[in-house]
């Protein structure tokens, strides 16, 4: 991070938000200064608003039901996720019922020898990409997409996961990202934490709007890195968006630009936009709070609250991405 991002990083953490008077600064310095970060008047309500909603919930703590975690990941993600795992499963108010990890079909013995000899004290699956994905969509991506495979395939692997498991709440949490605070994700009244997050980035909402009414009119991204899934709401909006895995893939390919980098997300701003704008009484919205470092400034991986302890303290989460 730069002394800029950093500046900003520390109004992302739990206890840090916004003043009147920050605000007020920050609005008068981009108008002073075009070429200061937080210039676009959008960005700044969008930062302003995600960093002032509340660290805590008020969803009830007793008996909480249980959860699945699902990660997807390669061998590329070995390093970081016995700590993944490990991370989700202790921060989470939830019991979880079990770990369910997706893998490419030739590295499910490399990704079981490095889990076997851990107590992670939670049963964990390891699952063929294999048995979620189509030959049909694999090609399609090959066809029109092939600079960005692995990540488009992701988002379908995720989708067929949540249309397919017999769980009730799946929290997804990327391979890269660590949860570091006590969580309760879902309660027994089907409400659940939703956590806004700060980019916005246009072809993501450009893309649904064009699909259906049913996801209203995106304000706020919420690309969290992680996100619980009530898969009985996830089902019931593709039922409404009148497609499966496959045909929702046919169509973000075919309404995407190819010079796009990221045309859409198929997995986290669906299911939240369809929430916020049907269920809206189901969804506490919750700070974000997350903070992002490179993977070598995190010394001991399976525990990475002793290596940093103070960076990361009064944070939720920590994303290792390769380009931080």
């Amino acid at each position: 991070m730069n002394i800029l991002d950093d500046y900003f990083q520390r109004f992302c953490a739990l206890d840090k938000s916004p003043t009147q008077l920050t605000k007020l600064i920050w609005h008068l310095r981009s108008v002073i200064n075009p070429d200061w970060a937080l210039k676009d008047k959008e960005h700044l309500e969008r930062f302003v608003s995600a960093n002032s909603l509340p660290a805590s919930s008020d969803l009830e703590p007793k008996k909480c039901p249980e959860i699945q975690i699902l990660i997807v990941c390669k061998s590329t993600d070995s390093d970081l996720l016995s700590s993944c795992i490990f991370q989700a499963c202790k921060k989470s108010e939830n019991p979880v019922s079990l770990v369910s990890i997706i893998v490419p079909k030739d590295e499910i013995d490399q990704i079981s020898s490095l889990l076997s000899p851990l107590d992670l004290g939670v049963e964990v699956e390891i699952l063929s990409e294999d048995d979620f994905v189509s030959s049909y969509a694999k090609n399609l991506i090959l066809d029109n997409r092939p600079d960005r495979f692995g990540w488009i395939l992701q988002q379908i692997l995720v989708c067929n996961f949540l249309l397919t498991t017999q769980a009730q709440n799946v929290l997804v949490v990327d391979a890269d990202t660590l949860i570091l605070r006590k969580q309760i994700w879902v309660d027994k009244n089907e409400r659940q934490i939703l956590m806004q997050s700060l980019e916005f980035h246009k072809p993501y909402y450009d893309f649904l709007t064009n699909q259906s009414e049913i996801f209203g009119s995106p304000k706020a991204s919420y690309i969290s890195h992680h996100m619980l899934f009530q898969t009985k709401y996830f089902r019931q909006m593709m039922k409404l968006w009148g497609v499966d895995a496959d045909q929702l893939l046919k169509r973000a390919l075919s309404f995407s630009h190819e010079a796009e980098a990221s045309p859409f997300d198929l997995k986290y701003e669906p299911y939240a936009q369809y929430m916020l704008s049907n269920h809206r009484s189901r969804i506490h919205l919750s700070k974000w709070s997350n903070i992002s470092l490179k993977k070598s400034t995190i010394i001991d991986l399976f525990d990475p609250m002793d290596a940093q302890s103070g960076l990361l303290d009064g944070y939720n989460s920590l994303s290792l991405h390769h380009w931080s």
